[in-house]
């Protein structure tokens, strides 16, 4: 699972146990913790069984897609799931209703839009009785295997202490500010714009 949190105008992307940021203006990934020194991405490369290139493009190319810009290999999109991870015969039917209306549309690429054909396609008491939202997954290219990426601003506190570890949020050079506590019992805040 992949982080992405906006600061100001930096990104940081969390990407197991690594942190990576970019000035949403000149779009260059580095390791958020300030230290991106050619002997880091070298020791990386090698855990990592690639040479610095690769490691590099491979690790650029994955904060691009989280971050949603452009790249030549990884790709996003915006889907429904259903958070509650209830997958009933009538909530498939509701998700495929809604995935076919954003094929419709064109809309994968468009978070907002995806969350209004979310709303017109289905009531407000069904998305929020089933956790139903839209999320974004990155792959290599359009057949590869998906990773869920989660923005910041959908988790508590607690779940993105979950996700990344201390060590790492410590770390990082550009910090955003904290997110208030989801309701309780509750896995993550859901994007409603509806609200």
């Amino acid at each position: 699972m992949i982080v992405e949190e906006q600061v100001g105008i930096f990104t940081n992307v969390y990407i197991g146990g690594l942190v990576f940021t970019a000035d949403e203006n000149d779009r260059q990934w580095g390791f958020g913790d300030g230290d991106d020194s050619t002997g880091r991405w070298e020791a990386l490369a090698k855990q990592r069984g690639m040479d610095v290139d690769t490691c590099q493009k491979h690790y650029q190319g994955m904060c691009n897609a989280a971050a949603g810009w452009p790249d030549d290999t990884w790709t996003f999109r915006y889907e429904v799931v259903s958070e509650t991870g209830t997958t009933n015969a009538m909530v498939l039917e509701m998700i495929e209703s809604v995935k076919e209306a954003i094929e419709r549309n064109g809309a994968s690429k468009d978070r907002e839009l995806c969350q209004q054909l979310l709303r017109r396609t289905l009531s407000f008491g069904v998305v929020r009785m089933y956790g139903l939202g839209i999320r974004k997954y990155i792959s290599q290219g359009e057949t590869g295997r998906p990773i869920i990426v989660y923005q910041r601003e959908e988790l508590t506190p607690y779940h993105f202490e979950s996700l990344v570890p201390e060590k790492v949020r410590q770390s990082v050079v550009h910090k955003g500010e904290d997110v208030p506590q989801a309701e309780s019992g509750s896995a993550a805040v859901l994007d409603f714009p509806w609200r």
